[in-house]
């Protein structure tokens, strides 16, 4: 075999070679294997359960109520001219008496005060002085045996006297003036109104400059109708009254006759027993009407209670599930339901 043949076969079997290997990237690749599902359980939820309780079940209307503070003043400027240097209070604000509600702008007084207190305090002085010089005379005298002549220490003491009474009055003047720019509060109570002022502002003879409602002092009125006044509220009956959500007893004074085109309703008027709440001029009062109440009874919500028909039920827990209750109930109250039969105290149903 010559050279030319070898040459040949080889070139032939680099061509197969080829090929083969080319084939060989034509063939189908193979798909990768699917993820196995995985299932996903969801976390069972916790039961809302609430348990049986004992109290009052109470069947009951709100009425919006107001009241009439039994003290309300409002203090007035009594003097014309005057520079307001300050009101010092707003709507809302607690006051005690003797509180500053505004303040006049007078501050010569306080100069002219205290320059007359300046005199007074020398005055004091020359008579503390006179005495010491008369006293040692008079020693002097008893020593020597020449007699003293008083006149001229009596004289002096006079005229040191007059000064100092004159002095006492202008003193007690300055200080009523000046006391008379601080304009007070009469009593303790809650600011429902006051002067708001911007800029110079001057006072005239009975301006307004807040008005004061006495704390802890009020009568509190309720519209109900004639009928649930006879009823219900009858004079010395004790009802609830809530100021801003807290609760408070309070005692029906009298009822009032019906107001003129109000035939139905009447106005009936309570005090509060007790500690008295603090009412503010944006407070919120409520009167808690009670028509029937079922005292130390066993209670449930109202929403835990099912009705289908004339059954009534609820679910309690059994062996860690809910199982069906048939119960007995009484009164149904605005919140709470009486329960009578099928449940003890404490026992946990699931909502």
């Amino acid at each position: 075999m010559g050279d030319n043949d070898i040459m040949k076969n080889l070139l032939i079997l680099a061509c197969f070679v080829s090929l083969l290997f080319g084939a060989c990237g034509l063939l189908p690749e193979e798909e990768a294997p699917l993820i196995p599902p995985v299932a996903h359980v969801p976390e069972p939820q916790a039961m809302r359960t609430v348990a049986v309780g004992r109290g009052d079940v109470l069947l009951f209307t709100n009425r919006i109520a107001s009241h009439i503070p039994a003290r309300m003043e409002t203090v007035r400027f009594t003097s014309t001219g005057q520079r307001i240097q300050a009101v010092t209070v707003t709507v809302g604000d607690v006051v005690s008496e003797g509180d500053v509600l505004a303040l006049l702008d007078r501050p010569y007084l306080h100069t002219q005060l205290t320059e007359r207190e300046r005199e007074r305090e020398w005055v004091l002085l020359n008579m503390t002085q006179l005495r010491e010089r008369h006293d040692f005379e008079l020693g002097l005298a008893e020593m020597t045996g020449i007699p003293v002549d008083d006149s001229r220490f009596i004289d002096e003491r006079t005229r040191l006297n007059g000064e100092l009474e004159v002095l006492e009055m202008r003193i007690a003047y300055l200080l009523n003036e000046i006391e008379s720019t601080f304009i007070r509060s009469p009593f303790n109570g809650v600011i429902s109104w006051a002067l708001t002022i911007s800029g110079a502002a001057w006072t005239f003879i009975g301006q307004d400059v807040a008005t004061v409602v006495g704390e802890g002092q009020y009568v509190f009125r309720v519209s109900v109708t004639a009928e649930q006044a006879e009823e219900e509220m009858p004079p010395g009956s004790i009802h609830e009254i809530t100021v801003d959500g807290e609760f408070f007893e309070a005692v029906v004074i009298e009822p009032q006759p019906p107001r003129i085109g109000a035939a139905e309703t009447v106005d009936v008027y309570l005090h509060i027993i007790g500690e008295q709440p603090l009412i503010r001029p944006a407070s919120f009062l409520q009167l808690v009407l009670v028509h029937e109440a079922a005292r130390d009874a066993l209670f449930l919500p109202n929403h835990v209670i099912n009705r289908v028909g004339e059954r009534t039920f609820v679910y309690v827990i059994e062996d860690g599930m809910p199982a069906v209750r048939d119960i007995e109930i009484g009164l149904t109250g605005s919140l709470l339901t009486e329960i009578l039969s099928g449940l003890e105290e404490g026992e946990v149903v699931v909502l």
